[in-house]
């Protein structure tokens, strides 16, 4: 058995180092390299290739339409839930107040939540743009790249990243409050500053892709930009705005949303991919 074991061996480690690419690169022939479109080749021919995961398979089909209906209803819920809880952080440090407030308080009176019934439906809205693009995103640069597509960050990474946006979001209203009542002449070293590398260490740990950073970027425009047209209209008001009636340091926390948002979106398709596979 020992002298089996070894021969086997050794005939492993001699086919691994025919097939590296440094020996295939000195007798002139390049690497296989694997394509976008091959995964979901090998699948229709049902053959196998040994290195890719079924994951990465899968993640190479067209989507379905009937995936896609209940992905973007996962993420309009998710977001719709998430979103206002992460918003009353803001009411409960003065920092934001609607104009017809649904309060929600404690037995002794203390507020929980402030908020209003349509910013369920715009937190949903949001949640599906970010919570479906990222995916798209990760196979349109897998195909122009011919790179393996990227695959889902798990769990423990996605709630990870919810987390600290969640954090970030409760940071911004303990710093402006704690601004407003010092009544600084400006805040950009209290509260900018820190709320700016927040947004930059969530997108370096959990995104890290051109069309993750062109989402954030993306966020953080078009963000402020709705805010600024719901005040006009006189739904709500910051307490202490700096400019078109939204304070300077809420671009940063629309930018660290993208971020978590896409890794759920990403999670949240492939536990919808599984069980299809399943059935």
């Amino acid at each position: 058995p020992f002298g089996l074991a070894h021969a086997t061996y050794v005939h492993t480690a001699a086919f691994r180092t025919r097939s590296s690419p440094a020996f295939l690169l000195q007798q002139g022939r390049q690497a296989p390299r694997w394509k976008c479109s091959d995964f979901g080749q090998a699948r229709r021919r049902n053959t196998g290739i040994g290195s890719l995961s079924s994951q990465m398979v899968a993640e190479a089909d067209n989507l379905d339409p009937n995936l896609l209906a209940k992905h973007v209803l996962v993420m309009f819920s998710a977001a719709a839930v998430l979103g206002p809880l992460c918003d009353g952080c803001h009411s409960r440090h003065d920092v934001l107040h609607y104009t017809a407030p649904s309060l929600l308080t404690a037995p002794n009176g203390q507020l929980l939540l402030e908020s209003c019934w349509w910013v369920p439906v715009l937190f949903g809205i949001a949640g599906i743009i970010l919570g479906v693009s990222h995916p798209v995103l990760d196979r349109a640069a897998a195909q122009n790249s011919g790179a393996a597509m990227r695959g889902p960050p798990g769990w423990r990474a996605t709630i990870l990243s919810i987390g600290c946006f969640c954090s970030c979001y409760e940071l911004s209203g303990v710093l402006a409050q704690a601004a407003a009542l010092k009544q600084v002449d400006s805040h950009l070293f209290s509260v900018d500053l820190p709320l700016l590398v927040n947004a930059a260490a969530i997108f370096a740990i959990f995104e890290r892709s051109a069309g993750g950073l062109g989402m954030a970027l993306l966020t953080a425009v078009v963000g402020p930009v709705v805010e600024i047209g719901l005040i006009k209209f006189g739904l709500y008001h910051y307490s202490h705005p700096d400019f078109w009636g939204i304070p300077s340091w809420i671009t940063y926390v629309y930018a660290a949303g993208s971020p978590a948002v896409g890794a759920l979106g990403r999670q949240t398709l492939h536990e919808l991919r599984k069980r299809e596979q399943a059935r």
